[in-house]
């Protein structure tokens, strides 16, 4: 029995480190104190998986579309490179904004197809 105290795999390195180490089915827990600190450890992740040429879908739960596209170019993802021309770019398609909203707009039947 692990005390509460415990942690047998607390990982002491910067999240976004973390972030860019995690392979293919792991999994990890990141908690934030700032909504900057929450777009640089949310941005590293999708940074990293686009540099590995995978799909990236972000759903945003607040922020309209064009404030997480204008944040994801500060913090340096090409977001036009990525996105189709459906986010304003031309991009090979990897990137997907999406409003979390229009994502499980009927949490019992998922419009998996949009």
């Amino acid at each position: 029995m692990v005390k509460p105290s415990e942690s047998r795999n607390r990982i002491n390195i910067p999240p976004e480190q973390f972030l860019n180490n995690l392979k293919v089915g792991e999994h990890g827990c990141v908690f934030f104190s700032s909504k900057g600190e929450m777009q640089r450890i949310h941005f590293a992740f999708v940074k990293s998986g686009l540099e590995s040429n995978w799909g990236v879908v972000y759903a945003t739960a607040i922020e309209s579309i064009d404030e997480v596209r204008n944040a994801m170019q500060q913090y340096g993802i090409n977001t036009q490179y990525y996105e189709k021309e459906g986010g304003g770019g031309e991009g090979n398609g990897n990137l997907i904004l999406i409003r979390g909203e229009d994502l499980y707009k009927n949490p019992d039947n998922l419009d998996i197809e949009n």
